[in-house]
């Protein structure tokens, strides 16, 4: 292993520790304060989130309260991480410890990008100024919310997108099409954020013919991804929409 890709290890795993300090020295405070940690569990989409989670748990069906209709206006993967870490860990604030991995893990494929396109100090410094932006440690901090998991989704497509522009294969555009359609379930602006990197797809050398293959692909595992929830939704309020 090359001493570049130890640096890279070292500083994911810094950023991860670095939300785990920030996290819980926030509850710390707020406990030695009598605040509650509800607090950081305040907002109405965490609360949301939450309760799918629990009713996917308890009644096997994705809705926001046994009496309400199976809920159309929410996407499923986000509250399926939560139920699925409840389950397994029997603790919501393991869900914590996941985010806190999550931007470890995308610092490390932020700077695997800059790789790429930049020299590797500045790469580095890539990935250190998304740990420390304000956006992931308010993601970390104040609770539940999907834009780490739908970045962990979306910044693996862009990464298999520039390795492709060097070395492309088949493979990659289903994973990248998958990628697309799995992070578009975790937040549905992904529909709309993900055309630039497929139409992207069109910058890889070559024939235009083995170009428009590798877009169809992508564009395939793309919708096949989404189809199930499409039809779901479909079937539950007569309109396919996310």
């Amino acid at each position: 292993m090359s001493v570049f890709q130890n640096r890279k290890i070292a500083i994911a795993l810094g950023a991860t520790a670095l939300h785990l300090v920030v996290f819980f020295t926030v509850s710390y405070l707020l406990a030695t304060h009598g605040s509650s940690t509800q607090m950081l569990t305040s907002q109405s989409d965490q609360r949301e989130y939450l309760a799918l989670a629990d009713q996917m748990i308890s009644e096997h069906r994705f809705a926001l309260a046994p009496e309400f209709p199976s809920e159309t206006f929410r996407t499923p993967l986000y509250p399926l991480l939560i139920a699925l870490i409840s389950v397994l860990t029997h603790s919501f604030w393991a869900l914590f410890v996941v985010h806190a991995l999550m931007v470890g893990l995308i610092v490390y494929l932020i700077i695997r990008i800059g790789e790429l396109v930049m020299p590797p100090r500045v790469a580095e410094w890539a990935g250190i100024i998304f740990a420390v932006s304000s956006g992931p440690l308010i993601s970390t901090v104040m609770g539940l919310g999907s834009d780490l998991l739908y970045t962990l989704l979306f910044v693996p497509a862009t990464l298999l997108l520039f390795i492709s522009l060097e070395r492309p294969h088949r493979k990659n555009m289903v994973l990248i099409g998958i990628l697309l359609g799995l992070a578009t379930l975790t937040r549905p602006v992904g529909i709309l954020a993900s055309w630039p990197v497929l139409l992207s797809i069109f910058l890889i050398p070559g024939a235009l013919r083995i170009r428009v293959q590798y877009f169809a692909l992508a564009v395939l595992s793309f919708a096949l991804v989404l189809t199930p929830w499409y039809l779901r939704n479909a079937s539950l309020s007569g309109t396919p929409f996310l």
